[in-house]
């Protein structure tokens, strides 16, 4: 078995509520444990970036129902690539709302946020990187 870890932005076609993010998650966590898909999922103000670890063709299977979901557009994969062990391997869908926390470490995080999606080179190499601090900063203050 092939192991990938797939991360993509997109933007929401409407402002998301926590209702509607949990129903989103409902549904994917429902499905990548039945198929052994493993990920976490931020959002903010519109944004999303997430990450799904799993078989290869499952992966790429889920990716292309990702990005025909008509609630985003401008999917934009970042990063494909084959893994030895799994970053997300405790989360079916993981997920971070920054407006969880208090103001002063959203604005902290959101700015760190829109620097990343600003910057798509540099997004590429530390996606993965940028998934760590969310983890880190979740485990902190849950």
């Amino acid at each position: 078995m092939s192991l990938v870890r797939l991360i993509y932005t997109s933007r929401a076609t409407r402002k998301l509520d926590r209702s509607d993010l949990e129903e989103i998650l409902a549904i994917a966590r429902s499905r990548n444990a039945s198929q052994g898909v493993t990920g976490y999922l931020l959002y903010d103000d519109g944004q999303f970036i997430q990450a799904i670890e799993g078989e290869e063709a499952i992966v790429d299977d889920l990716a292309e129902l990702i990005a025909a979901d008509p609630r985003h557009e401008q999917f934009n994969v970042l990063t494909r690539e084959r893994i030895e062990g799994r970053e997300f391997a405790d989360w079916s869908m993981g997920c971070f709302h920054v407006d969880q926390i208090h103001r002063h470490d959203a604005q902290r995080l959101q700015a760190a946020m829109r620097e990343f999606l600003s910057d798509s080179n540099e997004g590429i190499r530390e996606a993965l990187g940028f998934f760590r601090l969310f983890l880190r900063f979740e485990r902190e203050h849950t």
